[in-house]
């Protein structure tokens, strides 16, 4: 059941994406970037090493994909 609601939601997902510009697509990530960047400088002190190590590989992740858009 769990790996159901997973696969239903990636589809959602993509099939978002799907409907969207480079631009807009370009411009959520950025979003969510910027977003979470602040999350990160706000609660680095506090948050667990491994979830934070998580955040900046996504970040990373977040990045190169906007490059290369």
């Amino acid at each position: 059941k769990r790996e159901e609601n997973i696969y239903k939601l990636k589809q959602e997902i993509l099939d978002k994406e799907e409907g969207q510009t480079v631009e807009e697509q370009f411009e959520n990530l950025q979003d969510n970037y910027e977003s979470a960047q602040r999350y990160i400088e706000a609660n680095q002190d506090t948050m667990a090493p491994q979830d934070l190590q998580n955040l900046q590989e996504k970040q990373q992740h977040r990045k190169e994909e906007m490059e290369n858009l």
